[in-house]
This record gives structure tokens, C-alpha cells and sequence, in this order.
């Protein structure tokens, strides 16, 4: 879910606002940036792109309490995100 998250942001960003991000945790500052997300959207975002590197590099060191307590944030951020897309997209 992460992946997806950070892949449509910055989907939108280089094809919207033509900004390009070098690392996943630039891609949510610049989707804050450039008015994407909001400053509350942006707070719960922080963080996401080094879950997701360590989940798809380190995932043997991972535990299930810390998957799930992140799956819980994400799941408790999605429909904010989608929000926010949607006012960009639609």
C-alpha cells in the first residue's frame, strides 16, 4: 500500500507539476510542497518511504507487531490520501 501511495505521488508530481523526487521520503515533501497534500496529510506521510525500504530490504528483520502497526497508520490514512488525489485528478 505504501508503494502505491508514493508511486501515484509521484506519478502526479513530474506529470502534473514536472518535479522530479530523488527518494520517496523527497516525493512526500514535494507532494507538500506543491499543495498535493495538506500540512496534516503530509505529518501522517513522513516515515512511509523508509517503512518501505525497510520492508522490501530488511523484511527478515521485520517483525509482525511493527507490519502491523504500520498497515494500522496506513489504513488509517487512506482515505485522506485518496481525498487528496482525487482533488488533483478529477
Amino acid at each position: 500500500m505504501e508503494e502505491c501511495i508514493l508511486d501515484i505521488l509521484d506519478h502526479l508530481l513530474a506529470g502534473k507539476f514536472q518535479v522530479v523526487s530523488d527518494s520517496y521520503e523527497e516525493i512526500i515533501k514535494n507532494a507538500y510542497r506543491e499543495g498535493i497534500v495538506d500540512e496534516e496529510l503530509f505529518e501522517k506521510l513522513k516515515g512511509l518511504g523508509a517503512f518501505r525500504n525497510v520492508l522490501v530490504h530488511e523484511y527478515l528483520e521485520l517483525s509482525h507487531e511493527e507490519v502491523y502497526r504500520n498497515y494500522l497508520r496506513i489504513k488509517g490514512m487512506i482515505d485522506q490520501v485518496i481525498e487528496h488525489l482525487e482533488r488533483i485528478v478529477v
